[in-house]
């Protein structure tokens, strides 16, 4: 039987549940240790329940662990990528406490600075069933393909409508609100791929970031640019996915040196003090 999607999501509220998930994990981490992995592990209690679709409240909760994860200068490759735990808890060890507290700080740049309060957790979260988990991945594809199909038929023109579309059609069979989760991956993987700074899915003006670069893109090529950004990352869709972005925009930036961090792969990494890194503060 298939289960009806729940109503459009609103960003803005969006944001300012995940403002206060993710405040309530920092407040968390900052008054212990300064550490990301008190965060982490602070973020599923904190997460909203009360009457949230559960589709709303996984993307809340992969939101913030994105933001983690992106503050701790991992280079998550989506809201879907592995669990980051291990390498948080790397990064406790390894960098100093002040420019731990200063990275944590900056996991909740560009979302509201006065959280709702009426927006705290209402009852204990549950975690997402492992079958939802599991076909996650396959509705990503799945949204993939039906948004290349549109774009290849010229059914639909505008990239933004044709997420929409994909993401509404793989989350037929799946719990309420997980058309908003599977949208905001596939906005952000596209944005990823197309190297726009984006420190998570819900970064405001994301979408008019990537409509903006994708605007002069043929349809035929905008539909191999998402099938290669959405591909499953063990396959080795990153470097496809990116030769087909290097034909569509240039590359913002290149390193002259021999950095291994994002800087050396047209991305910015904030100013990493490695040889030859051309990122600024």
């Amino acid at each position: 039987m298939t289960t009806q999607p729940g109503t459009p999501a609103d960003l803005h509220h969006l944001r300012a549940l995940t403002a206060t998930t993710l405040a309530a994990a920092l407040t968390h981490a900052l008054t212990t240790g300064d550490r990301f992995a008190d965060a982490h592990s602070a973020i599923r209690p904190a997460t909203p329940t009360g009457d949230q679709p559960p589709g709303h409240m996984d993307l809340i909760r992969r939101e913030c662990i994105f933001r983690l994860a992106h503050a701790a200068q991992l280079y998550p490759h989506g809201l879907l990528a592995s669990d980051p735990m291990p390498s948080l808890e790397s990064r406790d060890r390894l960098w100093p406490r002040p420019v731990r507290r200063d990275a944590l700080l900056c996991a909740a740049a560009q979302l509201p600075h006065i959280p709702s309060r009426t927006l705290r957790p209402t009852t204990h979260p549950t975690a997402t069933p492992a079958s939802v988990t599991d076909r996650l991945h396959g509705s990503i594809r799945a949204a993939a393909q039906v948004a290349a199909m549109q774009l290849r038929s010229g059914t639909v023109c505008s990239l933004t409508k044709t997420i929409n579309i994909g993401a509404r059609d793989a989350a037929r069979y799946l719990p309420p609100g997980y058309d908003s989760l599977i949208e905001r991956e596939m906005t952000l993987r596209l944005a990823l791929t197309l190297n726009l700074p984006a420190n998570g899915a819900l970064t405001p003006g994301l979408d008019f970031a990537l409509a903006h670069a994708t605007c002069n893109v043929s349809r035929s090529d905008l539909a191999d640019l998402i099938l290669g950004a959405l591909r499953p990352v063990a396959t080795g869709a990153a470097t496809s996915a990116t030769q087909v972005a290097r034909r569509l925009t240039r590359v913002p930036r290149q390193s002259s040196g021999a950095c291994g961090c994002a800087c050396s792969r047209g991305g910015f990494c904030g100013g990493c003090g490695h040889a030859g890194c051309v990122g600024r503060r």
